[in-house]
């Protein structure tokens, strides 16, 4: 069928060619999925990019293709086995999708018309007044680290007092710099913990966890790293790749999907009310 004289070549040529972003679509699984590789030069198993499936998993329709997956398997079980570049993201709907999206791409719009007309030689801001540093892996963990901050500012924590970037991506070299900086100016440092970003080997964010290890060995009598776990379940001791001067020696707090439970809601009140004494 593809090399029929039919085939409209330049159209399909041109949506290869173009990230695309598709929404409010009904299609039937197998629609959705004729189209996903319609649109792909790759087989789905060969592609090095990364796609995105949004929408909660019992709404993502059946599919039944025969010899492939068996009839009555979610289009998730698909992707999962034959695109494995495919991220499904059930745990948000599609409209916070969008503004999720639209406020990063916002954001970025307006870093980079600040950077376009800040002076070279400009200093870098103070970062002295930071009270909670937030970090996380942009690839796994971006919704709940915007969840904690929305907990930190709950709580009383103004905007300037958080550090939480907006990129979606790793950050640039002078912006790496910032961050560290950040990281030497702040009063606590927050890893989000889970077990998606445990199974990274090598992520900016390994570099962060490095350099509060570095500070908090000057620091004597209060608390500076507050490991935080993310995941649903509580298991500090399950993760390979938590440093171990944490795992030995620290409390770690819960905050499934970013949401801080009673325990740690307390802590950070008490913290917060300790960061704003007078003298401290």
């Amino acid at each position: 069928m593809t090399g029929g004289a039919n085939v409209p070549a330049r159209f399909l040529d041109e949506l290869r060619s173009r990230d695309l972003l598709l929404l409010g679509c009904g299609f039937p699984d197998w629609l959705s999925r004729f189209f996903y590789r319609l649109t792909s030069r790759d087989r789905l198993s060969d592609r090095k990019t990364r796609n995105w499936l949004v929408g909660e998993i019992g709404e993502i329709g059946e599919i039944g293709e025969i010899g492939e997956i068996g009839e009555g398997e979610d289009l998730t079980v698909f992707l999962d086995r034959f695109s494995r570049q495919t991220r499904i993201v059930s745990d948000l709907s599609p409209p916070e999708f969008i503004a999720e999206l639209y406020r990063r791409w916002s954001g970025r719009k307006a870093v980079g018309r600040q950077a376009a007309v800040a002076p070279a030689n400009e200093p870098r801001p103070d970062r002295s007044g930071i009270l909670f540093f937030i970090s996380y892996a942009r690839a796994s963990d971006a919704v709940a680290a915007r969840r904690f901050h929305d907990s930190l500012r709950n709580l009383g924590v103004a905007e300037r007092e958080i550090w939480y970037d907006i990129p979606a991506i790793e950050p640039g070299q002078d912006f790496r710099r910032q961050i560290l900086d950040g990281i030497d100016g702040c009063r606590y440092f927050i890893p989000l913990i889970s077990r998606a970003a445990d199974a990274f080997d090598e992520k900016f964010f390994r570099r962060e966890w490095r350099q509060a290890i570095d500070r908090n060995r000057a620091i004597m009598g209060r608390d500076f790293v507050l490991p935080t776990i993310v995941d649903q379940d509580y298991a500090p001791k399950g993760y390979q790749r938590v440093p171990p001067e944490w795992t030995g020696m620290l409390d770690f707090g819960h905050a499934p999907s970013g949401v801080p439970d009673g325990r740690l809601k307390k802590r950070l009140t008490d913290l917060l009310r300790e960061a704003r004494q007078p003298g401290t």
